[in-house]
């Protein structure tokens, strides 16, 4: 980096390592989920009724797809915002979509609603869509500040 370059980039906010850092924490488990969920690991899914795992394993070879793009581009996604990496934005909307996509499916046509547990398992489905709005733009915003190169 020369000299003009490093008086242009901004100093990394506080801010971005406490966010980058539960991000991660955050993705890391959506993944964790996933792979212990298709692993089939019988400690990790004990507990959960064999309604909601055969939903879960009989899903469209898209939808786990899609479920696989949404976990790990958001946990890659978190590893560029930590690296301050300007591509950390467009992965994250890459997480963003693919979540969408994935739940507007479950709950409208797959019907998730009676099997997944009802209204607290789409309150969870809602709140991880939020999530993943909320660290596309904070990554967005990040990257309009040049905090992200």
């Amino acid at each position: 980096m020369n000299q003009t370059e490093n008086a242009n980039t901004p100093n990394t906010p506080a801010h971005l390592w406490v966010i980058g850092v539960l991000s991660l924490f955050w993705n890391g488990f959506g993944s964790f989920n996933y792979m212990m969920t298709h692993l089939r690991n019988e400690a990790y899914l004990e507990g959960i009724p064999q309604e909601q795992l055969d939903f879960v394993w009989n899903s469209p070879a898209w939808v786990t797809a899609g479920w696989a793009m949404a976990v790990w581009s958001g946990l890659f996604a978190s590893i560029l915002l930590l690296l301050r990496k300007g591509f950390a934005t467009q992965v994250f909307l890459v997480s963003l979509v693919c979540a969408v996509v994935i739940n507007v499916y479950n709950y409208a046509f797959g019907g998730a609603l009676d099997v997944m547990g009802g209204p607290s398992e789409l309150g969870i489905s809602v709140m991880i869509i939020v999530f993943a709005i909320l660290l596309w733009m904070y990554s967005r915003a990040m990257g309009r500040c040049n905090v992200l190169r």
